[in-house]
């Protein structure tokens, strides 16, 4: 693809940046660090692996998972020194996704792309100038400038190669909905600001109607905001809770097809001659490895649970309905 597009009215640019920074030498640094998760004087706190060196000195120490009692519990080696506990995990405790990098962190952040939003309407205008041209262009949102109409939504190449074959988009037709709403919004503020004007002149029945086309238009901005409103509730609602309810059915479908693992290493154990004990050995290790994995994705399950709070299946349906009933209001 080339670098710059010049469609009839839409020209734009492909810019494409690496949210991987380099070091002086010109080699890669890391996206993220493996994070562990030590413990001293009853603090929990993380620490990378370059950072733990100099934090065992200071008395901090890695976890690891006990076999206390029926539950596996996390606890530093000092803690089970004297009690005889089994370790039954080598991994020791860690933040799930690790530390990313502050460099990489900063570059990927929303105020980060506000600043080049910024900078790109300056340079724009400052062009614009140049040439003559009275049009400026201004990165803010509506709502940022005072204004009342309602901003379109990003269409996309595929949605206006179906329209030149013919076919209704969704997203252009949404758009043609907007633009004539702001028509409307447009012609209902012009025909206020004559009507104001004719009041201060005229007779009390032009006040009259100018007073209902105020309350049309309160109706109808009250009609949008409401719409606007209930849009952007189900949004955040759909990205906060979508990921994560993801991730609970992955956990399930993990626990269940590791439990038929096991099973089937189960019942081949339970078919072995006593007289072979390697393959046993070797059986008894695979159904162990596979329970220490089923344990942490059903932990990983509870806390997704905990998070939406909710205690058993039948509850995560109910946020399975929610979010489908979010996305059917999103798309009506």
């Amino acid at each position: 693809m080339p670098p710059f597009t010049t469609r009839t009215g839409n020209p734009h640019a492909h810019i494409l940046l690496t949210v991987r920074p380099l070091n002086g030498d010109g080699t890669w640094q890391h996206k993220t660090e493996k994070e562990y998760l030590c413990v001293r004087d009853g603090e929990e706190r993380g620490f990378t692996a370059a950072e733990f060196k100099s934090a065992q000195a200071e008395g901090w120490e890695k976890q690891y998972q006990y076999k206390v009692g029926k539950k596996k519990t996390y606890m530093a080696p000092s803690e089970t020194d004297t009690r005889g506990l089994e370790r039954v995990s080598k991994h020791p405790k860690a933040t799930r996704y690790g530390r990313q990098n502050p460099i990489s962190a900063r570059w990927n952040s929303e105020e980060e792309l506000l600043r080049w939003w910024a900078a790109w309407a300056d340079a724009v205008n400052r062009a614009l100038e140049r040439s003559g041209v009275e049009q400026r262009i201004d990165h803010r949102s509506h709502a940022e400038r005072g204004l009342d109409e309602k901003p379109t939504i990003h269409e996309g190449v595929n949605a206006r190669i179906m329209e030149k074959m013919g076919y209704v988009s969704d997203r252009c037709e949404l758009n043609r909905q907007i633009r004539a709403d702001n028509a409307l919004i447009r012609e209902l503020k012009a025909l206020i600001a004559q009507l104001m004007q004719a009041v201060r002149m005229t007779l009390a029945e032009i006040a009259r109607s100018m007073e209902q086309a105020r309350q049309d238009i309160i109706v109808f901005t009250y009609g949008l905001l409401h719409n606007r409103e209930q849009r952007n509730l189900d949004t955040t609602f759909i990205g906060t809770s979508a990921p994560k309810y993801h991730d609970y059915v992955d956990a399930s479908r993990a626990i269940t097809e590791k439990a038929k693992q096991r099973k089937s290493l189960k019942a081949e154990l339970a078919a072995l001659s006593p007289f072979e004990l390697r393959r046993s050995r070797e059986l008894k290790a695979s159904i162990a490895a596979l329970e220490v994995e089923i344990d942490a994705l059903r932990t990983d399950r509870e806390s997704i649970m905990q998070a939406f709070k909710k205690t058993d299946d039948a509850g995560m349906s109910a946020i399975a309905a929610d979010i489908k009933a979010a996305r059917v209001r999103l798309e009506r």
